[in-house]
């Protein structure tokens, strides 16, 4: 199976070769006639993979439950003679040595009890703790999955604008995820996994046994394990990831009539990408921060000759999101952006939304729609009232609130001879 970095690459790959000769200047100029390959397909399509793939290991796990490798050992007891068959010599030399063990029998010295060593097969290995670990961590994974993928199914309904994934693909991963749900509630009523699971033990980084290598069924789930819970190629995504949401904000800008102030320089492999747009309103500088992984905006109002900055975070690994909030943020707001998802950072934590579907054509329109907007009103009532969600848990400073139900972060101006305040909201709540 090819990794999700693989799949990224080849689509990189073969959208550059197609553009990378051209400038900025000429990219931008025919920008909403190209076609950006869907990263977000790409995902949906692997996740889809990924499920089939569980679905097929878990059968090789019941079959691991039912015969599993086990440890022959022996232990040293104490039973009655007459329950005892073969002692060894180290049993029999120990047994006459202890006088506890023997009694007087019609005149003579029996042992009424012997050293006895029995033998026992022994589940808890270190092959069968991974086992265990893998089908915990799969759970979890699944239990991620099926949550994002049902609440998609009532937000695909809802978006006309859809491109990347239909019903049917939804449905597909939804009946694997539950088939494979209902397989690890299979195994967990199996004397193996009853046994193995009470050892408090968990593998999390695994040492290649000649078990684990040699034997086909303990080997299917060691592969598996380093192919989706040790590929790290994370890092390596998430640049080509970058990428691709600077070609989103690019083609969004075009449509809100931006001009480039700066095109000439390179947009393709540029790590010092800094573009310079305008329109009637705006000044916006976008910048491409490699080292974060993110994009900054600074947005310049020129009717109220007001500022904010933005960061945009670009990543493929929600469960881990947290890792990646940065250590000194004056940013109006921050948010979070995966193939699955959006976010925003918090109370100093990355927040993921509730996961609502948006084709690549509306992803970027929503995100800056949450940014710098502008309404008048009276500073009475929204000093102490959310424009958002109306709620009165505010937190201010210097003029600058913030909402503590939905995060909505706005700052109020009170204009000259006016009785309307200019306010002046730097991230609004998605909805």
């Amino acid at each position: 199976m090819k990794t999700r970095t693989s799949l990224i690459i080849d689509a990189t790959n073969n959208f550059n070769n197609k553009y990378s000769n051209k400038s900025l200047k000429e990219f931008y100029k025919i920008i909403d006639t190209v076609d950006i390959p869907s990263f977000q397909k790409i995902f949906f399509n692997y996740d889809l993979e990924v499920f089939s793939n569980i679905n097929e290991l878990l059968t090789v796990i019941i079959s691991i439950s039912q015969h599993p490798f086990v440890d022959n050992k022996q232990e040293e007891v104490i039973v009655k003679s007459g329950l005892a068959s073969n002692l060894t010599t180290e049993a029999f030399q120990k047994t006459l040595k202890d006088p506890k063990l023997w009694k007087r029998h019609r005149g003579k010295m029996l042992p009424e009890e012997v050293y006895y060593h029995q033998y026992y097969d022994d589940l808890n290995t270190y092959e069968n703790i991974f086992v265990i670990s893998v089908i915990e961590m799969i759970a979890s994974y699944l239990d991620k999955s099926r949550t994002f993928y049902s609440t998609l199914v009532h937000s695909i309904t809802l978006n006309s604008n859809n491109e990347t994934i239909d019903n049917q693909n939804i449905e597909q991963s939804l009946l694997l995820i539950d088939k494979s749900i209902r397989k690890i509630a299979r195994i967990q009523r199996t004397r193996f996994y009853n046994v193995v699971s009470k050892n408090q033990k968990r593998i999390k980084e695994v040492t290649p046994t000649n078990i684990l290598i040699q034997n086909p069924f303990y080997n299917r789930v060691y592969k598996f394990y380093k192919d989706l819970f040790l590929n790290n190629d994370d890092l390596e995504s998430r640049k080509y990831l970058l990428n691709y949401y600077i070609l989103l904000l690019l083609k969004e800008f075009k449509n809100r009539k931006f001009k480039i102030n700066n095109d000439d320089q390179s947009l393709f492999n540029n790590d010092q990408l800094n573009i310079e747009f305008e329109n009637k309103l705006l000044k916006i500088s976008l910048q491409k921060r490699i080292d974060i992984n993110s994009v900054e905006l600074h947005i310049y109002d020129k009717s109220i000759d007001f500022s904010n900055d933005y960061l945009i975070i670009a990543d493929s690994n929600d469960y881990f999101v947290n890792s990646y909030i940065p250590k000194e943020n004056n940013y109006a707001s921050v948010t979070y952006i995966s193939p699955r998802n959006l976010g925003h950072l918090f109370n100093e934590q990355i927040v993921i939304e509730s996961p609502k579907y948006a084709s690549k054509t509306s992803l970027m329109n929503m995100i800056l729609d949450s940014f710098h907007i502008v309404i008048y009103g009276s500073e009475n009532i929204y000093s102490s009232i959310c424009p958002c969600c109306k709620s009165r848990h505010l937190n201010s400073n210097n003029d600058v609130y913030v909402c503590f139900d939905c995060g909505t972060k706005y700052k109020i101006v009170q204009n000259n001879n006016d009785d309307n305040a200019t306010i002046t909201i730097s991230y609004l709540r998605r909805d």
